[in-house]
């Protein structure tokens, strides 16, 4: 048996009607999501178990989170 070798946790995420996964760390907040999803706060909404919330909300690895990317055109 290996010592000091942990399995990463990931987090499952919809975006944009697909489902992706994340490494997920104890603590990990919503502005932790959107920069590992390659986003920033200014284009996307991350809606936690039918909530939308602010960047500082803490993530839990059984929460449903949902990102939806704000798309502008003209």
């Amino acid at each position: 048996m290996e010592t000091g070798k942990k399995e990463k946790l990931k987090l499952k995420v919809k975006l944009a009607g697909r489902e992706r996964e994340v490494d997920y760390f104890l603590g990990m907040r919503v502005k932790d999501l959107i920069s590992s999803l390659g986003l920033t706060p200014d284009i996307c909404i991350v809606v936690k178990n039918g909530q939308v919330v602010t960047e500082d909300e803490r993530i839990d690895i059984s929460d449903d989170i949902k990102v939806i990317t704000a798309i502008s055109g003209g």
